[in-house]
This record gives C-alpha cells, sequence and structure tokens, in this order.
C-alpha cells in the first residue's frame, strides 16, 4: 500500500489537485471575510477543500508505510 501511496502522492495531477485546492481554499476564505458570494455555496466549497486536504493527509500518512509518524518531520505537513 505505501508503494502505491507513494505513487499517487508524487504524480503531477495529484500535486496540481492540492495547490488548486489551496488556491480555491484561500479564495473562498476572502470571499466569505467579506460577505460575497452565497453563504451556503461557500460552506460547500470550503467542505470539498476539507475533504481534500484530508484526503491529502491520508494519502500522504499512508506512503510512509511503517512509519507514519515521518510525516509530522515536514513543517509543510503540520
Amino acid at each position: 500500500m505505501a508503494v502505491a501511496a507513494s505513487k499517487v502522492e508524487e504524480h503531477r495531477y495529484f500535486q496540481a489537485t492540492i495547490t488548486g485546492g489551496i488556491l480555491v481554499a484561500g479564495i473562498v476564505i476572502g470571499l466569505s471575510t467579506d460577505n460575497i458570494g452565497d453563504p451556503t455555496f461557500l460552506f460547500a466549497l470550503d467542505f470539498v477543500c476539507l475533504l481534500l486536504f484530508t484526503l491529502e493527509a491520508v494519502v500522504k500518512i499512508a506512503a510512509f508505510g511503517t512509519k507514519p509518524k515521518r510525516y509530522f518531520n515536514d513543517s509543510w505537513n503540520r
């Protein structure tokens, strides 16, 4: 499982999706702060970003195999 998760984590589409999720999350926070847009839609979009980031963490932790605590050694993951 660690090998498969590692391949997924290193794939350019996975990384691009996460980067896109970061950008969308930033936009959602900005729009929510200024009360621009439909709050229900922004809440739903924020929830989708949360699911995406949770999936990212699960895949990255799984990529470490028997040493999942190593995920937290990278300050970017904390």
